[in-house]
């Protein structure tokens, strides 16, 4: 009662002495915890984590108690207590998920990896986890094994917005411009990555100083009076700025803004 009227002292002298008193009171040290970890002490509140998972373990505690550890870069001990509710449950896909990204923080790669394809194997929604799979191996810098998980699920679902906009990142990450144009023209509406997809082709024929390409694939979008976007109209006009053609860029703006 007192924590939640801001009166943190308080608070913590009750608990405290709850729980000097009642060395054994699950209840006592798992609000301790709550408290000092809204208090910023978190040294303390691992400590009163760690009485209560003693007293009472429960999985949900030591997600807590776990997410307490990676938050202060702790991470063997958040490993350990992720390691024991995978022991109880090796289908949690929370907790395996989580261990994953902490081996990944540790950059211990091939371990974040080996966790995502034991989640793979039991998980419900095997294209999810294949694109997570596809994320850590874009972010350590492992394109082409991202390509080829991504074009392979894009093959299996060809509607896959989250798997096609992947693989244009990695494309473009890559260099390899072309293919992500290819991949971005085949994005229609009412796809909701159309407005996104439109304005990255836009951008790569920029920077490819190919202008008269980025006007076009603008006003292209902009005559589809169903799904043209506000942005198309900025975008276009910031490319008419560019080359200093500022009648035509305000011209766009007023139609805009009509």
């Amino acid at each position: 009662m007192y924590a939640r009227v801001g009166n943190y002292g308080k608070a913590r002298e009750v608990l405290e002495k709850l729980t000097e008193l009642n060395p054994d009171s699950y209840a006592g040290f798992y609000y301790l915890a709550k408290l000092y970890q809204e208090m910023r002490l978190f040294d303390a509140a691992s400590a009163a984590f760690e009485k209560a998972l003693a007293l009472n373990w429960s999985p949900m505690l030591a997600h807590e108690a776990a997410e307490l550890y990676v938050q202060e870069k702790r991470y063997p001990e958040a490993i350990a207590l992720y390691g024991r509710i995978l022991e109880e449950d090796p289908a949690d896909e929370r907790a395996r998920s989580f261990l994953a990204n902490v081996y990944f923080r540790q950059g211990e790669v091939g371990k974040a990896l080996a966790e995502m394809e034991k989640m793979r194997e039991i998980s419900a929604n095997p294209a999810k986890i294949e694109l997570a799979i596809a994320r850590i191996l874009l972010d350590a810098d492992r394109r082409p094994e991202a390509v080829t998980r991504l074009k392979a699920l894009l093959k299996e679902d060809p509607q896959s917005d989250a798997a096609r906009a992947l693989l244009i990142l990695a494309y473009y990450q890559q260099g390899d411009l072309a293919a992500a144009k290819k991949l971005l023209r085949q994005v229609r509406p009412p796809s909701p990555a159309y407005e996104e997809s439109v304005l990255m082709l836009a951008r790569i024929l920029q920077e490819e100083k190919d202008l008269p390409g980025a006007e076009k694939a603008l006003r292209q979008a902009m005559d589809d009076k169903q799904h043209r976007r506000l942005n198309f109209y900025v975008a276009l006009a910031m490319l008419y700025a560019g080359e200093e053609k500022i009648d035509k860029a305000h011209g766009v703006f007023t139609k805009a803004f009509a």
